[in-house]
């Protein structure tokens, strides 16, 4: 199933987000705080067997950026939803990803330190 997975705090944004979701026929599901423990994988399928361990704690005072996932999206409806996106106007999540055979055994908090090394190398 094509799926759209963000992280936000911004209600709004949100919506609009599921929204366009909605139009292009593309699941939407809003992750959560208590998602940043479990795997990519576990989020998708919603088995939630695979937790982040006790010796691996999230951070202290540890701050979720906004996170956007997309699993399934076939390149037609990645671009799709992109531009559209842009069109709607609706605020920018630099933390984008695509849900891979590689990163889906990573949990949300590692997929997302790693988006963010990469993004500072692109912002350089």
């Amino acid at each position: 199933m094509e799926q759209v997975l963000v992280f936000t705090t911004d209600r709004e944004k949100a919506q609009k987000i599921e929204e366009l979701c909605s139009s292009l026929g593309v699941g939407f599901r809003r992750l959560t705080i208590g998602d940043l423990r479990f795997s990519v994988a576990s989020v998708i399928s919603g088995d939630y067997k695979f937790p982040l361990g006790a010796a691996a704690p999230l951070p202290a005072l540890y701050v979720q950026p906004e996170l956007m996932l997309f699993n399934g999206l076939k390149d037609r409806t990645l671009d799709t939803f992109l531009k559209k996106y842009r069109q709607e106007k609706i605020s920018p999540i630099p933390l984008k990803a695509v849900v891979t055979p590689f990163n889906c055994s990573w949990t949300l908090v590692e997929l997302t330190a790693q988006l963010q090394r990469e993004h500072a190398n692109f912002s350089r």
